[in-house]
């Protein structure tokens, strides 16, 4: 009687686990194309990121090269503004100049008038 329990036990046991691997074959199966799915999604969003960097990489080279130009140009800039504040300075010195001097001529004038 008992090697007939034991007999049983193992039976049913031999059943359900040949229905846990059918299930679970039915399952890998069934769970297939959502792992695909799931596949070729990361690949995308591995694409887009690519991409992203990138232009990323484009932008930044691109605002590097701005950027050195506007250093470069405004090195240029402030050389040019010294060279044309240095050149009204020179012309406010010399207008001083020759308005001294007609100041001058004047007063010698207006006193030679005074003494005639």
């Amino acid at each position: 009687m008992e090697n007939t329990v034991i007999k049983d036990v193992i039976s049913s046991t031999d059943s359900v686990i040949i229905v846990l691997i059918v299930v679970l074959v039915a399952c890998v199966v069934a769970l297939r194309p959502v792992i695909k799915m799931w596949i070729s999604s990361r690949e995308k969003q591995q694409d887009i990121l690519l991409a992203v960097i990138q232009a990323n990489t484009d932008v930044n080279a691109s605002l590097k090269t701005v950027l050195e130009e506007d250093r470069k140009y405004c090195v240029e800039c402030r050389t040019n503004q010294l060279a044309m504040f240095q050149q009204i300075q020179n012309t406010q010195d010399i207008t001083n100049m020759q308005l001294v001097e007609i100041r001058t001529v004047l007063t010698k004038e207006a006193a030679q008038n005074g003494e005639n």
